[in-house]
This record gives C-alpha cells, structure tokens and sequence, in this order.
C-alpha cells in the first residue's frame, strides 16, 4: 500500500517517511519502536537491533534507525531538519500533558537541528469533528480555544491543532507544518480505537534519515 507523505518532510533532501494504516504495510528493513506508554519520554535507540525501551517517542541522526510509533486516533508526529536528525512521535493528549512535543523538539536541537527549519507532519488521528473528551483534557492542555461544547455536557477537541500550536510555541515556522490525512474516526481506512474500540489495529507513522 502506497504511504502518505508530506511534502515538507519530501522537501528535506535523503529522508523517508510516510503514514500507513497497518503497521504490517511499514518499510524494509523494519522500523525501530518504542514501548509506548502514553508519557513525555524520548528515546533514541543505537541502532534497528536496539532494545526496546518505554518512550512516547524516538529520534535518531543520519545513518541511523527508522524510528516510528503507532497510533489508533493518538496524533502521529514526524519531524525531520536539514541536518538530517529526525524524530517520530505518539502525540495523544496524555503525552502532550507530559510535553512531549516540547520535548521531541528539544532532543533534536540537542542533536544540531534548529527548531526554526524543522518540518513537521501530523498524520491521520482523531479529528475535531469527532473527538469527544471530557472537560479535563482541555483543562489539562490549556488548550480550551481548540475545543467546543458538543451539547452533552462533554467537548470535540481538535487535537492537531494543539499539537500544531505546540510546534510553533517550540519556535517550528507555520508554514513548515504539515496536516495530513483524515480524521481516523470518521475514515473506515484508518484504525479508531474510538470507532472499534479493542479490535482496532494500529497505524504505522515513520522517517529515516540515510547516512551522508
């Protein structure tokens, strides 16, 4: 199955990356992933052998791993920089709450990226259409201007966006971010915990950065 990509990431010369909906339809060699457990950790494997470790997100540099991370209405986040550091994200509210975003954008500027020319790409997740939360998790992200009362006492928060303005408060331009894909509630071609509860699968978010 052909991945969706993103331009801005297509316009870093070398890298590779894409967004799928099976985790099965993911790149060779396989992808290196982090045992995600919904909080604010990096990590950074030494190679696509590595152990796994606990982390909402992984980066690595020129010449190492692709890293991923998997999703099923969480915001995947790929970050790439002409330095050639990259990082892939699981960017759920939990983990924004813990500054995940923040945190991925720090790590590669600690690697020699500037946060000024990063891209960014956003794949596939929950929408503002659908994503209904209670009041807490915009409380939580003071992200109150992305959400909206929904009738029932509970909210439709656009993730994305939050994760958008996290980017650009982090120093990313606007223009250099990337949305891309729909809403995985409303699609039937992208896993929804929130539409299939446990019997959904689990979307695939990439990049690779080749040795220079």
């Amino acid at each position: 199955m052909k991945a969706l990509t993103s331009r801005r990431l297509a316009q870093l010369t070398g890298l590779s990356h894409g967004f799928v909906p099976e985790v099965a339809f993911g790149p060779d060699p396989p992808v290196w992933r982090p045992i995600q457990v919904h909080g604010g950790r990096i990590a950074r494997p030494s190679g696509p052998n590595a152990p796994p470790q606990q982390a909402d997100g992984a980066a690595a540099g020129p010449g190492g791993p692709a890293v991923g991370v998997i999703s099923a209405d969480c915001v995947p986040l790929l970050l790439g920089s002409p330095a050639g550091v990259v990082a892939a994200v699981h960017a759920g509210w939990r983990p924004l709450a813990a500054g995940i975003v923040e945190g991925a954008v720090a790590e590669l500027e600690a690697s020699g990226a500037t946060a000024s020319t990063l891209a960014a790409a956003l794949g596939p997740a929950a929408g503002g259409c659908c994503y209904q939360v209670g009041a807490e998790v915009p409380q939580a992200l003071g992200a109150g201007r992305h959400a909206r009362p929904d009738g029932s006492g509970r909210f439709l928060l656009d993730l994305r966006a939050v994760v958008v303005e996290r980017l650009v408060a982090a120093g990313l331009h606007p223009e250099r971010i990337d949305v891309v894909g729909p809403c995985t509630i409303c699609s039937p071609h992208w896993p929804s915990w929130r539409r299939q509860g446990p019997s959904a699968g689990r979307a695939l978010a990439w990049i690779h950065a080749p040795d220079r």
